[in-house]
């Protein structure tokens, strides 16, 4: 079970690949369908920002999918 943060804005998880919490992120959808997703690290000496991402391969990914859909929605929701 992936751990997860959401503030309205934001969608916090603790990375499954490094372990370390990052900003869930889209990077854009797919030519076969489904989302790209990636977690932004922000480095431990602030100088870059590292990325790991979540293939649709990945164990991983259904549970990110739908956390990153259910803050999508309530996200619109809100507007």
């Amino acid at each position: 079970m992936i751990e997860w943060k959401f503030n309205g804005i934001t969608i916090q998880v603790k990375c499954p690949k490094c372990g370390r919490w990052g900003k869930l992120i889209s990077k854009g959808r797919k030519s076969l369908g489904g989302v790209k997703l990636a977690i932004k690290h922000e480095s431990e000496r602030s100088v870059s920002i590292e990325t790991c991402s979540i293939g649709v391969c990945s164990d991983y990914y259904p549970e990110l999918l739908r956390i990153y859909e259910e803050c999508r929605k309530a996200r619109e929701n809100e507007r």
